[in-house]
Formats: structure tokens, sequence, C-alpha cells
């Protein structure tokens, strides 16, 4: 099946990875706000906070077939240092991208987040997970603006997808927003590395998204039947519902690394000013019967590091 498809966000954790596994196989272009040196396929630099609306101009030049939005401002820093800025990529950008998509006639993909429910530790969740038709009550401002998100980008566009994505794990570079990465980064900084031990989430390999947006895509392009689903928000997460403390250890047993660095602590004791949702069940269901197994974390711990430190 030969397809373009337009990526947001290219050089972001998920986007960059949707690039190289898809690059071969479909005509791949992206933009983001990061020039590339030496771009391995069709880059645009633009900056979504300045101007959202450029991303029409750029989906109407490249005419892709499909819209992936991985584009956003996920770090609860950088999105309460400039609110304007993070919900022109969060929030106007998607509109932009699903008003393009509804005048063409072409299929959307804009990533949302588990953040957009209710903290399953003061609103106890359905046995099995907060499940899509869940009512979104997020606690922190990068929950809501997923929320504005996904309610401006289904006004334009009834039809599109939104996978509400897990905490996200993998190799990355820096200024990518991976949880391994950051445990990591901070292990070659300091002599401890702390992590909560009471905030649960259905972590998933950054690794594993390629092959199900892949299932997805394909699925949304045949239609019928087997398409039914695909439509509106989909809860995407690893199978395994575990702490972050618990993943940290898992990571450092696989590389070798000395577990006695963590500091484990709880979400109230790190003085932020939002604190995070301590557990977000998810209900995996409709994922999969879309895409079969739900990935685990162990096999791709080793694929994702495949390699062990002395």
């Amino acid at each position: 099946m030969s397809l373009r498809v337009y990526i947001t966000g290219d050089t972001g954790l998920v986007g960059s990875r949707l690039v190289d596994a898809w690059q071969e196989m479909w005509a791949v272009a992206g933009c983001s706000r990061r020039e590339l040196a030496a771009a391995r396929t069709e880059h645009h630099r633009l900056d979504l906070a300045e101007d959202p609306r450029r991303v029409a101009d750029v989906l109407e030049a490249f005419q892709p077939d499909v819209v992936v939005h991985t584009a956003a401002v996920s770090s609860p820093t950088l999105l309460a240092q400039d609110v304007k800025g993070g919900w022109r990529v969060n929030v106007e950008a998607a509109h932009w991208a699903a008003q393009w998509c509804r005048r063409r006639d072409r299929l959307l993909v804009a990533f949302s987040s588990d953040t957009v429910y209710a903290d399953a530790a003061q609103e106890a969740a359905p046995q099995g997970g907060w499940p899509e038709s869940a009512v979104c009550a997020p606690g922190h401002l990068y929950g809501r603006s997923k929320v504005d998100m996904e309610r401006a980008v289904l006004e334009a566009l009834p039809q599109a997808l939104l996978p509400r994505s897990s905490l996200l794990w993998g190799r990355s570079t820096p200024g990518q927003n991976s949880f391994s990465g950051w445990l990591l980064q901070r292990l070659a900084q300091d002599a401890t590395v702390p992590v909560f031990r009471d905030n649960m989430r259905h972590m998933l390999a950054v690794g594993a998204l390629p092959g199900m947006l892949e299932r997805l895509i394909t699925l949304m392009v045949r239609g019928g039947e087997e398409a039914r689903g695909l439509m509106g928000p989909l809860n995407v997460g690893g199978a395994g519902y575990l702490s972050r403390e618990d993943f940290a250890r898992r990571l450092f047993r696989h590389l070798g690394l000395d577990e006695q660095r963590l500091r484990p602590m709880d979400t109230a004791e790190a003085g932020l000013q939002e604190v995070p949702a301590r557990e977000l069940p998810l209900n995996l269901q409709s994922l999969a019967a879309l895409v079969g197994d739900i990935p685990a974390t162990e096999p791709w711990l080793a694929r994702e590091y495949p390699f062990v430190t002395g």
C-alpha cells in the first residue's frame, strides 16, 4: 500500500521513530521547530508555537493521504512557562490540521494523552481501567490542553483518530521526552535519581508505536468493517501497569546499574506546582482488538536497550 504521510513533530520522540520506521515503506515528510542538518526525508522547519496556521500550508504543499500529528509541548514546566505558545502547538495546530483534512478528505491521527482522565487515586476508575467513553477530568495543565485538542479536532473532523498515549519510554536524544531517557540523563548528572513510587501508568515502549500505528492506519485506509472503532479516542499503552519506581528498577537491572542510586518518593513530596495523577489505569480492550498483543515491558527493554553496562 503506497501512502503519503505527513508527521508533525518529526524530530520528537514519537515522530522521529515513525520517520525511521516508515521512510522506506511510504512517502514521508514532516515538520518541527528544529532544523535537520541531514534530513532523511522531506523536512520543514516550522515553529507551531509562533503560527499554528502554517501547518495547513505545508500540508497543502505535500498533499498527504494521512496526517499524523505528534507535535506537542508535553513538559509541564515548559507548558507553564508559555501557556499561550503551548496551546498553539497542542490545540490550535491540531485544529488547523483537522480543518485541512476535512477540506481535502484525508485521514488524521492526532496524539492525545492518558492525562485527560481523572486520577483514579481520587476518583475510582471502573474495573479494568478508564474506558475511552469515560468523562475527561484532567488534573493539570497538559491534560487540559489535550482535552481542548480533542474537542477542537473532533468538531472539525469527527472521523479523526485520537490515540490517548500513556507514558512513553525508550532510546532518545536530548530534547525528546522519554521517561527512560530522563532516568539515564539524571543518573549521569546526579548521585541519586528521584523517582515516584505512587505514580502508576501503562508505560509503553516508543519503539512499539510504529508497528501499532501502521496497523491502525492500514485499517483506516481500507475502511469497511475492519475500521470500526477507529474514530475518536483510543487508549494506547503497554501491558504492564507499573509505578515509575518499578519501571526504573527494571531498567536499572537490565542495564546492570546500581538500584541504590534510585531515590523513591511520593508525588506529594516533590514540591511540584501541579502534582501529577497518581493512578491512570487504562482499559486497553479496544486497542487489543485492533492490533493484537499489547506490548510488554521486558521484551521491549531488550529491544530498546540491547546492551548491558559493565
